[in-house]
């Protein structure tokens, strides 16, 4: 079996294990967490492809767990996803409200303003556009494009094989010089895609160089417009970030004056358009192609090595930190621990920064993972800045993503660093239960993995035991307040999966024993 046959089984496996489990009782839970681990970092144009073909599939399930890619303007126009975008909104859209409804009739009549050339744009638009059902439209905008669509004959097809006005195919060059840069490029183009997840050997980058330094001439002496500059740029910037992730290259005055000017190229490009209309508050895919993205990736894997930090890049990281676009701001909360040797106080300006202001909550929950990575360098300052977080985020969208990022590195920073800070947001959690009920089970599920290591088995269980006893408590004083817990059945619900999730764990083999003796019980047997 080829390595191709092999990848596409894995993706067919994946894709039909979402399809089964969204038909189980109670599976929709676990596709749910499933596909909030996958959509909230970027992933290759292959994975959005099968997560769309399964939201297709099971469009009240999985579509709409997946219903914001709808409105997701990369995930709409990129050559890899935007005839599979419309065969997910002819199923999904239907079964939406009002409000989601408009938001992507909304992204999708404002297309022409974000994509070049115009003709491919309104391409775009209109073969959209057709995907949706003329009944349902919530717009004016959307009813008149479409009214002006049925009069000219009606919509382009939306078929996978129609390439007609696909920018994804670059036009097939029309003329010697972009064909010329075109034959440039495949090189680098199959370059970046065969290390989109693995680093490239010294070897292989010493072969690529003189590659990339022709096709740097080349565009210098060209200056391509429209999607073939975006193209060009994009895979230019995406074999940079993946080069950058070499630690044994030697690095060159030359070579990192290259690498740097190809990367801050795209950085500055001003595709894409930021949408001033979108929420801020949304939890982003975090994917997409145009070229600030991939050169925001490209410049903090450049970060990484010293002889390519300089003031140009450094200024760079510190705009594209704050862009407009929350998916550029993603590249660079998501990739801060690569400052860590390099750019020590430039990485915890940053952090402070998005733990403080930063409101798109994908944004801070990247920032999160790179706390979760470098924390214990600094535990006192990691934990301020992750209760910063934690009391800014109490709920809507990513509120539950965050506040269980928050508490695991609390925990983590109290049982392996004994940080004072954490122990003390521990504290408040469990003086005030009813409160913090809803964080309460993911801690005591943190807790239970922890106990199984040997260094940290006699603090988890004092911690897991003082976790479960507030939980407790806090369920028998509803009981006893109301006369029944279901005057407040969510609290309830929730301090009952705190204390289950704890108590399983010590209680297993002995059901008949109180908490307090058998979490005592367990920690003797050294169960695990």
């Amino acid at each position: 079996m080829s390595d191709h046959d092999l990848a596409a089984k894995m993706l067919n496996t994946f894709q039909h294990y979402l399809e089964e489990k969204a038909n189980q009782q109670g599976g929709l839970k676990t596709v749910q967490e499933l596909l909030g681990i996958i959509t909230a970092a970027p992933r290759p144009g292959v994975i959005w492809r099968r997560l769309l073909r399964a939201g297709a599939q099971r469009p009240e399930t999985i579509g709409f767990v997946l219903r914001s890619l709808a409105w997701d303007h990369t995930i709409l126009t990129a050559s890899d996803t935007t005839r599979l975008t419309g065969a997910f909104l002819r199923v999904v859209y239907p079964t939406l409200c009002p409000a989601d409804r408009e938001r992507i009739e909304r992204v999708i009549i404002a297309i022409p303003s974000t994509v070049a050339p115009p003709d491919i744009a309104h391409h775009h638009r209109d073969r959209l556009l057709g995907c949706l059902a003329p009944a349902l439209f919530t717009t004016v905008e959307a009813r008149l494009a479409f009214e002006n669509l049925t009069q000219a004959g009606g919509p382009p097809r939306n078929a996978e094989e129609d390439d007609e006005a696909h920018w994804g195919t670059l036009h097939a060059a029309t003329t010697p010089e972009q064909q010329a840069l075109l034959t440039l490029l495949r090189p680098i183009t199959e370059f970046a895609t065969k290390h989109l997840n693995t680093p490239p050997t010294t070897q292989e980058i010493d072969e690529i160089l003189p590659a990339m330094e022709r096709l740097q001439g080349s565009l210098v002496s060209q200056s391509p417009t429209g999607a073939l500059q975006n193209q060009v740029l994009s895979d230019i910037s995406q074999a940079v970030a993946a080069i950058g992730l070499n630690d044994e290259l030697p690095w060159t005055a030359e070579t990192s004056a290259l690498l740097r000017a190809m990367a801050l190229h795209a950085a500055r490009h001003p595709s894409p358009e930021p949408d001033r209309a979108e929420d801020k508050h949304r939890f982003i895919t975090g994917w997409g192609a145009a070229p600030r993205i991939v050169g925001a990736e490209a410049v903090m894997s450049l970060a990484r090595h010293q002889a390519c930090l300089d003031d140009e890049i450094r200024t760079a990281i510190i705009n594209l930190s704050t862009d407009l676009a929350a998916t550029v701001r993603l590249q660079i909360a998501a990739r801060l621990g690569y400052l860590f040797q390099t750019a020590p106080a430039l990485l915890w300006g940053m952090l402070d920064y998005y733990a403080r202001r930063e409101e798109n909550p994908g944004v801070v929950h990247a920032c999160l993972g790179a706390l979760h990575r470098i924390g214990q360098s600094d535990a006192a300052k990691s934990a301020i800045l992750v209760e910063a977080i934690f009391d800014r985020f109490t709920d809507g969208a990513g509120s539950r993503e965050i506040r269980d990022a928050c508490i695991s590195i609390f925990g983590g920073l109290a049982l392996w660093h004994q940080d004072s800070h954490s122990r003390g947001v521990l504290a408040r959690l469990l003086a005030a239960p009813l409160t913090y009920s809803r964080d309460l089970p993911h801690l005591a599920s943190d807790l239970g993995g922890c106990i199984t290591n040997d260094e940290i088995r006699d603090a988890s269980f004092e911690l897991l035991e003082r976790t479960l006893s507030a939980a407790m408590l806090a369920a028998r004083s509803l009981e006893q307040t109301h006369g029944s817990t279901t005057v407040w059945p969510e609290t309830a619900q929730e301090l009952s999966v705190a204390a289950k999730k704890g108590t399983s764990l010590a209680v297993e083999r002995e059901p008949g024993v109180g908490l307090r003796s058998g979490l005592r019980w367990a920690q003797k047997e050294g169960r695990s």
